[in-house]
């Protein structure tokens, strides 16, 4: 997986703001407002989080950004883990193999009306770039019953497929902010979260991925 590009005015340390990624949707201000700050367009890490307090913060924008922009250099396991149970692990630049397993990366959801999943992944393609029209989203590639989507902010594509014909669907390699589009779409239901290892034991699912 290539290096992410940090954006050039965050101070040193393990949290970040990727390059590019900003869609200055305010979040950083509403929930970390002396940790970040905005100029040529763009917000960034104007201080790292020094108290228990400060942390919290940081992972309060991280878990309200849509977008995964702010990002974790770091490997404290303790932070790692939080982010993890977060639903946020795709903010993660590394992540060890046995936290990385709690992710909950699987989502299976029932849509009522008829619906492809090349058409699934085209509307959440519009709903990205509305969030910031400049984002690096792929156009879905597939037919019907599965679908990839390829975007800047994970090392693998976010699949989507047909595992009921009634309706059910699986998305692969998500990441928690889709929850919050999938609660939106008015014909969305059923929202089950997994990580990889309960759904292929068909164990037990959430409501969130947090």
């Amino acid at each position: 997986m290539a290096a992410r590009r940090r954006f050039h005015l965050n101070v040193i340390g393990p949290f970040y703001v990727e390059d590019g990624c900003c869609t200055l949707c305010g979040v950083p201000d509403t929930e970390a407002p002396d940790l970040f700050a905005e100029a040529e367009g763009h917000c960034y890490v104007h201080r790292q989080p020094n108290t228990s307090e400060e942390l919290e913060q940081m992972l309060s924008a991280i878990g309200c950004a849509e977008l995964g922009c702010i990002r974790y250099a770091g490997d404290d396991p303790a932070i790692l883990e939080q982010l993890v149970l977060l639903g946020e692990a795709a903010v993660c630049d590394s992540m060890p193999p046995h936290i990385a397993a709690l992710r909950r990366d699987h989502v299976s959801f029932e849509l009522v009306s008829p619906s492809g999943a090349h058409g699934i992944l085209a509307r959440l393609v519009d709903h990205l770039q509305e969030r910031g029209p400049a984002l690096p989203v792929s156009a879905p590639a597939g037919d019907a019953n599965r679908a990839t989507l390829v975007y800047a902010w994970s090392s693998e594509p976010l699949v989507l497929e047909r595992v009921h014909p009634g309706g059910r669907w699986l998305m692969r390699s998500a990441w928690g902010g889709l929850h919050f589009w999938l609660a939106t779409l008015h014909d969305c239901n059923d929202i089950r979260w997994y990580s990889r290892g309960q759904w292929e034991a068909g164990g037990t699912w959430y409501a969130t991925p947090w």
